[in-house]
């Protein structure tokens, strides 16, 4: 369980007062004196950051999760023309080119090119750092469209979820 912080910026009696110290080789230094301290404020330390971003990835986890629990909920009851393809893209990694287009075939043939591609990325293989960066979806025609990432990925693994089109 979270605890939560309640943080406190740190006040003072004179939050902006400098002196300048004498060197006595011609130069100065600058020296904060800020006065009497009114308000400690909350320590900028390693417990309390850790809890933050533990919490943080804890809330992406549960809004991710219920996005994909959302997104089957609507397969679920979106009749007839709702469709799930998951695909992997290659990247041929030839930096700073990106040849990872695959076109995906669609199981319903679509009376029109209108329908929506929603993507979800499951996963990336490559470097340390890497991403799929933009997924574009391209070339809709009534029978499939081509789909591309932007990243740095080796490999992309993306859910595409097609409806309408009827």
């Amino acid at each position: 369980m979270r605890t939560l912080i309640n943080w406190k910026d740190r006040q003072v009696e004179h939050p902006h007062r400098v002196t300048l110290v004498n060197n006595g080789d011609g130069t100065y230094d600058i020296q904060k004196s800020p006065g009497r301290i009114e308000e400690e404020g909350t320590p900028q330390k390693e417990a309390n950051f850790n809890n933050m971003d533990l919490g943080i990835f804890e809330a992406l986890m549960v809004a991710e999760e219920a996005l994909r629990s959302s997104r089957l909920n609507e397969q679920e009851i979106g009749g007839l023309d709702a469709e799930i393809h998951e695909v992997t893209l290659n990247n041929g990694y030839v930096y700073p080119f990106n040849n990872s287009v695959v076109t995906v075939q669609l199981d319903k043939l679509r009376n029109k090119n209108s329908y929506t591609v929603n993507v979800e990325v499951e996963s990336v293989i490559g470097d340390p750092g890497c991403s799929a960066g933009d997924v574009q979806i391209y070339d809709k025609l009534n029978n499939g469209f081509k789909v591309h990432f932007s990243g740095s990925a080796k490999t992309a693994t993306v859910k595409l979820y097609v409806r309408g089109g009827f």
